[in-house]
């Protein structure tokens, strides 16, 4: 609107004591809502919003002849609120409008505009004043809305972005072009169907939230991976493993058609599904010398969609996924708490937290796994396991086969980890129960992806430790390759040998092996 963009990624809508966050990535409202106003927005007025309008880095509540200014930084009214309209919106005293609002947006071009009954104000954003000439009557000002019974009580108006603006009434809304401030054809159209799980007829107030976009940092030289404990050491939440949850639950909502998507992701390890035309479904290498490099492969481009996902949602610009160091000690042994957490900080749900038959009950309660010690594999020596075991497994021909003779690191703590969170493995093919017990499933829990970093993270360590351990060095390991999706969507190649390094060839290390 004049040139200014609006980037929208919530917008709430308030109805009496309650309101609703309707999420625009997931075109909907989360299971959550509706919460109660006066619990979840510290000084506003409890109940009977009339209209609201963003004002810079403030937003304004109005209710009757009355308004609160609400800082959106800190999350709060600002003090010395509820003020009357009159004496502090120069030029509106008189027009009937410090009385109490209809609806209020604010356009974009430094201009809002007031709505009551059948007239409007326009509003000056800089200094807060009417401009003069008003109120004027909506009918023959604003083009298409007359006939639409726009005309007249308006609910409430909010700017969307995109240069389109939706005003709502009753159980219709109408859509303005930005542009022209013109109805676009085709409406009203009826709220229900179109605006998934917001309030059908009884809208008090609307308003879309500000996005604070500074400036992002350069993404950093190397990516580091970080034990998802030592992460989580001052409380459940910090802003990885938000991070992490946000993306998710953004994938979740993608078709499973997108490669970005959460479904088309965990069917690149395996599925029950009918892979799409061309689509690198039901690739994982198990039991062979391939298992290591093929999943390392795997998490690395699904870190890239994650942190694709994390940079949209305006994330740390430096996110890496963590690692799952189980054998660490003490609480280790446990589900981080995340992944046991059944909301998330905003009140939705935790995509992270899975209930039993999906993971053990015990796992999804707390308990601490048994069998995680990597200690044997690591005192192996040698890679390739052909007459006995060895670290990484048997030399054997590309394929997508889970059965057979593991390697060291596979056998344990891989394969024992993976039943232990899962539990007992219902008969397939379905995946409602034991997810991570089940290869087609396995990657549907967002955990499998914390256990494969750390998985990975051991490779490193094994090959630190020297007295003669090295990867193989044969052309039909190295030259081997596969297909995955980038964060765009893209197909690519890679071979074994692109991915011997992660700091070197794929720019990320662990924060206990720097440089591997």
């Amino acid at each position: 609107m004049g040139g200014v963009r609006v980037t929208v990624e919530r917008v709430y809508f308030f109805s009496g004591s309650g309101y609703v966050r309707f999420d625009v990535a997931l075109n909907g409202v989360l299971p959550v809502y509706p919460l109660d106003i006066a619990s979840q927005w510290p000084g506003l007025f409890g109940a009977d919003i009339g209209a609201a309008v963003v004002w810079g880095d403030k937003v304004y509540f109005f209710r009757g002849g009355e308004y609160c200014r609400y800082d959106v930084a800190a999350n709060v009214t600002d003090p010395g609120y509820p003020k009357p309209i009159g004496p502090n919106w120069p030029n509106v005293a008189g027009s009937g409008f410090e009385n109490g609002i209809d609806a209020a947006v604010n356009w974009g071009n430094g201009k809002a505009y007031w709505f009551k009954g059948d007239q409007y104000i326009r509003m000056d954003v800089a200094t807060k004043s009417m401009d003069s000439g008003y109120p004027k009557p909506i009918t023959g000002n604003w083009p298409g809305v007359a006939g639409t019974g726009f005309e007249h009580g308006i609910d409430d108006a909010i700017d969307y972005g995109n240069d389109k603006v939706y005003w709502f009434k009753g159980d219709q809304y109408l859509r303005m072009d930005g542009a022209t401030k013109s109805a676009d054809p085709g409406y009203p159209k009826p709220i229900a169907g179109n605006w998934p799980g917001v309030y059908g007829s009884v809208i008090g107030a609307a308003v879309e939230w500000p996005v604070t976009t500074p400036t992002p940092p350069p993404p950093p030289s190397r990516f580091v991976r970080r034990s998802v404990w030592g992460l989580n050491a001052q409380g459940v939440w910090d802003p990885a493993t938000l991070a992490y949850a946000q993306a998710v639950q953004l994938m979740q909502s993608r078709p499973i058609s997108d490669p970005t998507s959460w479904a088309y992701q965990a069917a690149m390890h395996d599925s029950y599904g009918t892979a799409p035309a061309g689509a690198p479904w039901r690739q994982c290498q198990h039991a062979s010398w391939y298992f290591l490099p093929w999943h390392r492969m795997y998490v690395y481009y699904f870190e890239r969609i994650v942190r694709a996902a994390v940079a949209s949602a305006g994330g740390p610009a430096d996110f890496a996924l963590p690692y799952w160091n189980y054998d660490a000690g003490g609480t280790s042994s446990s589900l981080p708490p995340p992944f046991r957490e059944p909301t998330l900080p905003d009140g939705s749900a935790n995509p992270l937290s899975l209930a039993a038959p999906q993971r053990a009950a015990g796992v999804a309660g707390g308990a601490g796994l048994t069998r995680t010690s990597s200690r044997l594999a690591m005192a192996l020596t040698t890679f390739i396991g052909d007459s006995s075991v060895g670290f990484g497994g048997p030399r054997k021909t590309k394929s997508a086969a889970f059965d057979g003779v593991f390697g060291g690191l596979e056998s344990l703590p891989h394969n024992t980890v993976h039943v232990q969170i899962g539990g007992t493995s219902p008969r397939p093919p379905h995946c409602g129960e034991a997810l991570m017990t089940q290869p087609a499933c396995a990657a549907l829990d967002p955990i499998f992806w914390l256990h494969h970093c750390n998985i990975d993270r051991l490779w490193n360590h094994w090959l630190a430790q020297g007295g003669g351990r090295a990867n193989p060095n044969e052309s039909a390991w190295l030259d081997e390759s596969w297909t995955f999706a980038d964060e765009t969507g893209a197909l690519v190649s890679v071979t074994v040998a692109q991915v011997l390094s992660g700091a070197t060839q794929l720019n990320y290390e662990y924060d206990d092996l720097p440089g591997v």
